[in-house]
C-alpha cells in the first residue's frame, strides 16, 4: 500500500488533517503524520526534531508521497536537501512561502538549512490560493515543477473536502482501490 506523509505548517491542530486522512484512505493510501505536529513560528528545536523524524520516515517508506502545507513546504526542503538520496514518488507543496524572503523568513530558512533553488528528485506539484491572505499566492510557486493557483484560502485547503479532492486529483493521486 502506498503511503502519504503529511508535513504540516505552523500552529497545526490534528483535526486539520481530517479530510486529508479520510480522502487518502478512500483512495487506498496509508496516512503518516509526525509524532507532534504542533509547532510555533520560532520553535526551531521542534522544527529540527521534525526534520530529523521526516528523514527517518522517508528512509523507512520507499515510494512515499509527501503532501506539505504552508511552512511544511520549508521543512520538506530541509528534510530532502539534507539526505544523500531518497525515494519519494511525488511531492505536493500547498500554500508554502517558497519565494518569500521578507518578514524574517530568510533568517528562519537559513537557520533551518533551507536550500534555495533545490531541485527535488521526484514529480512536484505546487499550489497557491488566490484568496490566501497568510501566504500570498505569488510566493507559492515551485519553479521546477507544475504549479496551479486555486480558488481557496489558507485554511480552506485543509478543511474543505472539495478542495482536498481537487488537489489530490490535480496531483495525480488517484484511487488505488480500482473504484
Amino acid at each position: 500500500m502506498k503511503k502519504v506523509l503529511f508535513v504540516p505548517g505552523i500552529y497545526n491542530f490534528e483535526f486539520y488533517q481530517h479530510y486529508w486522512k479520510k480522502e487518502c484512505a478512500k483512495r487506498g493510501y496509508g496516512f503518516l503524520e509526525f509524532d507532534d505536529m504542533f509547532y510555533g513560528y520560532w520553535d526551531f528545536d521542534k522544527m529540527k526534531k521534525m526534520i530529523k523524524q521526516g528523514r527517518e520516515v522517508i528512509r523507512k517508506n520507499p515510494g512515499l508521497i509527501v503532501v506539505c502545507h504552508s511552512f511544511g513546504g520549508i521543512l520538506i526542503n530541509c528534510i530532502l536537501s539534507g539526505m544523500d538520496n531518497y525515494d519519494v514518488s511525488k511531492l505536493v507543496i500547498i500554500e508554502s512561502p517558497l519565494s518569500l524572503e521578507g518578514m524574517g523568513m530568510r533568517r528562519r530558512k537559513d537557520m533551518l538549512g533551507y536550500e534555495r533553488n533545490f531541485r527535488y528528485d521526484c514529480e512536484v506539484f505546487s499550489f497557491g490560493g488566490y484568496l490566501d491572505l497568510i501566504v500570498l499566492f505569488w510566493f507559492t510557486r515551485y519553479v521546477f515543477g507544475r504549479h496551479c493557483n486555486i480558488l481557496s484560502d489558507h485554511m480552506g485547503i485543509l478543511l474543505l473536502p472539495l478542495v482536498v479532492r481537487k488537489i489530490l486529483n490535480m496531483s495525480g493521486i488517484y484511487n488505488q482501490n480500482g473504484r
